[in-house]
């Protein structure tokens, strides 16, 4: 074969391959910018159709919407996301509504290592909004925090959220529809200017004969357990969530 011909040939194959590179590119792009939007319209969607029940909820509790502060206090064995607000910046907040979760891996205790299927315990933020999930729209909660790090049996794993449908390895699956709301309830409080949104998780009700009888049945984790009581303890008391400190051995610290 002549050079001339080598060298058209050379030249076709490279504009081929360019051809498929940019049409990848474009449609790498092209399916961003679908997602971008596919989740601007869940969210703007939730907005819609969640915001007036959100906001008689809010109404019942005494809570002007939007929120300028919300709390959510998971309990595992009651399988409930409490939602907590209030329109002022400081102050005691109000109970407005139980979610219940559509479905939850594990058992009571903490996570400590990629692959459990626990759902976390302890006192952590919302660190992602996430509406373009594959779970419909989801919260990411800041799973490990600096004791599930030092505390972990190897890798902690990560990646934990509430999020829509109902299937979990892990992660809080709420159903679609309570997913909404919840999630334009943190939304709001965000956009009215709330930086940190604490999530507490408790295997229960941390007092009296549900502490007691969990205990019992898991003495592993009753230390553990006394440091989670001690903040729902003092949220018990006040209506205002606190952020303990964590010391060398991994322990909560109020």
């Amino acid at each position: 074969m002549r050079t001339w011909a080598r060298v058209t040939i050379f030249v076709a194959l490279l504009a081929v391959a360019g051809s498929l590179l940019l049409g990848r590119q474009l449609a790498s792009i092209w399916n961003f910018r679908a997602r971008e939007e596919n989740g601007a319209e869940r969210v703007a969607s939730a907005y819609r159709e969640q915001r007036p029940g959100l906001e008689r909820r809010l109404t019942r509790a005494s809570v002007d919407w939007p929120p300028r502060r919300v709390f959510l206090r998971v309990i595992k064995d009651e399988r409930v996301v409490e939602l907590w607000a209030s329109a002022q910046a400081r102050g005691r907040l109000r109970h407005v509504h139980d979610y219940d979760v559509c479905r939850a891996s594990g058992g009571p205790g903490p996570k400590r290592r990629r692959g459990d299927r626990q759902v976390p315990e302890g006192f952590y933020e919302v660190d992602r909004f996430h509406p373009q999930s594959r779970h419909f729209l989801s919260l990411g909660l800041s799973y490990p925090n600096a004791s599930d790090r030092r505390l972990a049996d190897g890798d902690p794993g990560g990646d934990i959220f509430l999020h829509g449908g109902c299937g979990s390895i892990g992660c809080l699956a709420m159903g679609d529809e309570q997913m909404r709301e919840l999630y334009v309830a943190v939304d709001a409080a965000r956009r009215a200017g709330q930086v940190r949104i604490p999530v507490h998780v408790y295997p229960t009700r941390m007092r009296g004969p549900s502490l007691r009888s969990l205990t019992r049945a898991h003495p592993e984790h009753a230390v553990f357990w006394r440091d989670l009581a001690e903040g729902f303890r003092r949220f018990e008391a006040s209506h205002e969530p606190e952020t303990p400190r964590v010391d060398a051995r991994g322990r909560y610290r109020f």
